[in-house]
């Protein structure tokens, strides 16, 4: 892609669209589905280009536990290189030694109950974890590619320190609750009001100096 306004070139390492498909099914009690998607990553180094194929297949689905009432949701996700079909964005590759891309292992899961005790009222609690395998490799004195442990996290627990933190996201661990009330219905369509609390925990690779800071949030 070329800039006009700064005359800057960058280019994606994406050697064509994303593959997706899925199949649903509602035989009567619930909702189903499996879907999978390919995706393809173009690197160039040492005057070579190389692609490499990454993907996933995944599954859900949302049970009536008691019809009009309470709802069980449950949905994952497991290949390498879809980091970024999570809601925490984890990576989807990293570069060996060579400049080549290595897709990185990731799952995901969530779980959820939604309740309707009213029409206009919805509640809801989900809890959810997304996971980046490590793949890593060191090559004269360099250290390359992801959560290795001969990267330097030495600065992680120092405020300000100037020493390294790498610190790359082995886990994100998410639990939610919240509600949606719908207090208008009409004919010139709805309006509704919510409120949501999460809290959210985040954990890294370990790494020579210890295994770096464990980040706790809520909102």
């Amino acid at each position: 892609m070329f800039d006009t306004d700064t005359g800057a070139v960058s280019y994606t390492n994406d050697a064509g669209p994303d593959i997706i498909a899925k199949m649903a099914w509602e035989p009567g009690w619930g909702h189903y589905e499996v879907y999978g998607l390919a995706r393809f990553f173009r690197d160039r180094a040492n005057f070579q280009t190389k692609t490499d194929v990454g993907g996933g297949v995944g599954a859900g689905m949302i049970l009536p536990i008691v019809p009009k009432l309470f709802d069980f949701q449950l949905s994952g996700l497991v290949g390498q290189g879809v980091g970024r079909y999570g809601s925490g964005q984890l990576p989807d590759v990293t570069y060996g030694a060579d400049g080549s891309t290595h897709p990185l292992t990731v799952y995901q899961i969530m779980a959820g109950l939604i309740g309707h005790p009213s029409p206009a009222l919805d509640i809801y609690g989900y809890g959810g974890l997304e996971h980046a395998d490590r793949w890593s490799q060191t090559s004269g004195g360099v250290n390359y590619g992801y959560g290795n442990p001969l990267s330097s996290n030495a600065g992680c627990h120092t405020e300000g320190s100037s020493l390294p933190c790498t610190a790359n996201t082995r886990d994100l661990m998410e639990g939610t609750v919240g509600f949606w009330w719908k207090f208008y219905q009409g004919d010139f369509g709805s309006v509704r009001w919510g409120a949501q609390y999460e809290y959210v925990a985040r954990n890294v690779w370990g790494g020579v100096g210890g295994g770096g800071p464990l980040t706790r949030t809520s909102s």
